[in-house]
């Protein structure tokens, strides 16, 4: 660039500044996918950059097509590509071509941090070599696979890496498997476990590092004495019972619940937990004696509202998130000392669908909702009660109609008034737009 200078008598040479590209680097990273592709065209320098980020990015391959042309991109600049590879998705149905690729990218993934797999288990009885490429995978941290198997469950346990989030589903092995068995490699490092079709069976095994816990059992009950000795520093736990229990399995679990109600109050338990949800009769097998922060669940019939209302007083938690559909097994007048126990709550989540085949009216529900709130003390609700509408006139319909069109404020200021703890509402009746507000007590 050329400038002159009326004082000079030759024009001065400008530099043009060179482009920062390490700037240009930190702002590709927060670039989404198209607009990062864009800017790679612009120079070789941008376009290795964006290589390298493309390919620690979350990529999404759900069909053998997308798998193997992935797969010919990655080893079409081996080794540096698959260094770069942080998570990858191996698609339902691949092919042998497919799966040869497959292994040649998992050989050199030394940093893979995280792997999807989602192929039935036969593709690993056929493929040793796939289940050595995955075993010496050396900076995994996260496994997710939908279908174990039998065949899986032999792969995870030679796993050489030491995972830390595991979701897996066992559910068409020949057993329900052990977590304590299956994946005690990583017994140290696990801090988020979600398992489907497990026992939990008495182990010297102690899950030391986790911290959040999903469970789906079987029609065996959980001793709770021993899930506490196997993860002892839960915080967050969230169990779901098995999906069918029959006279004989509930006799059983009740059993279970006695022989927990007399453990309880032994030194070996959890103090606190941030947060507990699921199945509410499988959690009250557990007979937990523990402080819980916050307790979210939703009770499928009535035959839960008893056992709720033992959980409620067993945990006192101090925020419940609740969700009740009314129908025929559930009307408005069953809830009213549903959470008399919880004296220690001071916020509520509470959300109240008007199911198809209810019969309440909608001042029964709005009225049977401040009967049921009155003896609380809770400082903070959010509330929120809606209908089911159908192409014939029924109760549910009508109910519905009439919370669409019902005084919300009015509704809210009576809130108050019965329980004169409150210092927050959160508030939406019906299907109105409108009805969708929060008010504070010390607004006036």
């Amino acid at each position: 660039m050329l400038v002159f200078d009326p004082l000079e008598s030759s024009p001065a040479i400008l530099q043009k500044p060179w482009l920062n590209f390490d700037l240009l680097f930190l702002i590709m990273e927060f670039l989404p996918r198209r607009s990062l592709c864009k800017m790679m065209r612009t120079c070789r320098t941008l376009h290795d950059a964006g290589i390298r980020l493309l390919l620690s990015q979350k990529c999404y391959l759900f069909t053998e097509a997308q798998l193997s042309s992935f797969c010919r991109f990655v080893l079409g600049d081996a080794p540096l590509r698959s260094s770069f590879l942080r998570e990858l998705n191996i698609a339902e149905e691949i092919g042998e071509n497919t799966v040869a690729l497959l292994i040649e990218v998992l050989l050199q993934a030394r940093s893979l941090k995280k792997l999807t797999i989602q192929p039935e288990p036969h593709l690993f009885e056929s493929h040793p070599d796939l289940v050595d490429a995955i075993c010496s995978l050396p900076s995994l941290k996260s496994l997710d696979w939908h279908d174990v198997g039998d065949p899986g469950v032999e792969v995870i346990r030679h796993m050489q890496a030491s995972l830390e989030v595991v979701e897996v589903s066992f559910i068409n092995c020949d057993q329900p498997q052990d977590p304590a068995e299956v994946l005690k490699r990583s017994a140290n490092t696990i801090r988020d476990l979600r398992a489907n079709y497990v026992v939990v069976a008495p182990s010297t095994i102690q899950f030391t590092a986790l911290q959040y816990l999903r469970l789906r059992a079987t029609s065996d009950p959980i001793d709770t004495s021993v899930l506490m000795s196997m993860y002892p520093n839960v915080l967050s736990l969230y169990l779901e019972s098995p999906l069918l229990l029959f006279d004989d399995d509930e006799e059983q679990w009740n059993e279970m619940r006695q022989v927990n109600e007399r453990r309880a109050q032994s030194s070996n338990r959890w103090a606190i937990l941030a947060e507990v949800a699921g199945n509410i009769f499988a959690l009250w097998t557990l007979a937990l004696n523990c402080k819980v922060v916050t307790l979210t669940v939703s009770p499928i019939d009535r035959e839960d509202l008893a056992p709720l209302s033992t959980l409620l007083r067993g945990t006192d938690p101090f925020r419940l998130r609740l969700t009740v559909s009314l129908g025929r097994d559930i009307s408005i007048d069953l809830l009213g000392d549903l959470l008399v126990g919880a004296t220690s709550m001071k916020q509520l989540e509470l959300a109240i669908h008007v199911g198809s085949s209810a019969t309440d009216s909608g001042p029964q529900i709005l009225s049977g909702i401040l009967s049921m709130l009155e003896p609380l003390t809770i400082t903070w609700i959010d509330l929120v009660v809606d209908g089911t509408r159908s192409t014939r006139e029924s109760p549910a319909t009508t109910a519905a109609d009439y919370l669409d069109h019902a005084e919300d404020r009015s509704f809210g200021g009576e809130l108050f008034n019965r329980v004169p703890s409150l210092n927050l509402i959160k508030l939406k009746l019906g299907s109105n737009p409108k009805s969708h507000w929060s008010f504070n007590s010390m607004d006036g």
